[in-house]
């Protein structure tokens, strides 16, 4: 193949989408679950932040200002700004690429410029999108295969193949069959997931059952072995429990990402998080 993509996820899926672009390139998909419901949004997301110029350009609100904003109340000044910026820099155009594919982004109830809906998360002024996230795997995968891309389920990659230096493919087995593959590739994207349950969450019950189980860090242990730079490890999961003690909830940061946003009650009725 031209380009070998490893891991179906929603990072995965559009890099093959956006891959296929160039017709002339043979792109091949490799999920060790089904891209029809794998990875972090599995079974649905509905939220995502971006910087949105129709309405923070308004506001006199800068991608500088939404840098800063990260860098002190999210990264403990652990930050790499370029990298940052394009992802926040690109961000709504996949939005509407993603709105394109059949995702609702609008809301006839909404007095947001645009008709969306914009909620406050992470930084000083609104900047995350709800939206219909529900059928968003089963989008992406068609999308993924109506541009052509060869897409292979249930095989779990094990290693990158290394010559000359350079990367030229991967190998993996099949969960299902024990079948060997090997890939030769004239570029490879990992696109695996977080690491995030190699690590006791603070409440010590269990490996941060609030993340799905494949995040077991499987791809960022093929990059190290290849010997590849390893980025963005630094970053901290403890802090999504800070808003509500050691408690960790299964649905992601409880501050107003879901719409309307949710309570967390134990088993005696208690209410821990209050509907915010």
């Amino acid at each position: 193949t031209d380009v070998l993509i490893i891991g179906g996820g929603l990072a995965g899926c559009m890099a093959a989408i956006k891959a296929a672009e160039d017709r002339d390139l043979r792109i091949t998909l490799v999920d060790k679950s089904n891209t029809m419901a794998s990875g972090c949004a599995a079974s649905g997301i509905d939220h995502i932040w971006s910087y949105i110029p129709p309405i923070h350009e308004k506001m006199g609100y800068t991608i500088e200002d939404m840098a800063e904003d990260h860098r002190q109340g999210i990264a403990y000044g652990l930050f790499r700004k370029d990298l940052f910026c394009l992802v926040a820099g690109t961000m709504y155009e996949r939005i509407l690429d993603l709105e394109k594919f059949g995702i609702n982004f609008r809301y006839d109830d909404s007095k947001v410029p645009g008709k969306f809906r914009i909620v406050s998360q992470f930084h000083s002024v609104p900047t995350s999108f709800n939206f219909d996230g529900k059928p968003l795997k089963v989008k992406l995968t068609h999308e993924a295969k109506k541009r052509g891309v060869q897409i292979i389920h249930r095989v779990q990659m094990t290693d990158l193949i290394v010559t000359g230096g350079q990367v030229s493919g991967a190998v993996g087995v099949g969960t299902r069959t024990g079948d060997i593959y090997f890939f030769k590739a004239k570029a490879v994207v990992l696109s695996t997931g977080r690491s995030n349950r190699l690590s006791r969450n603070p409440s010590g019950v269990d490996f941060n059952t609030r993340l799905p189980s494949p995040l077991s860090g499987d791809g960022t242990a093929m990059a190290i072995r290849a010997k590849l730079p390893i980025i963005n490890i630094e970053f901290l999961s403890s802090r999504l429990l800070a808003p509500c003690g050691n408690y960790n909830p299964n649905y992601g940061d409880p501050r107003n990402t879901v719409q309307p946003a949710a309570r967390i009650v134990d088993g005696y009725g208690n209410v821990i998080v209050p509907r915010t």
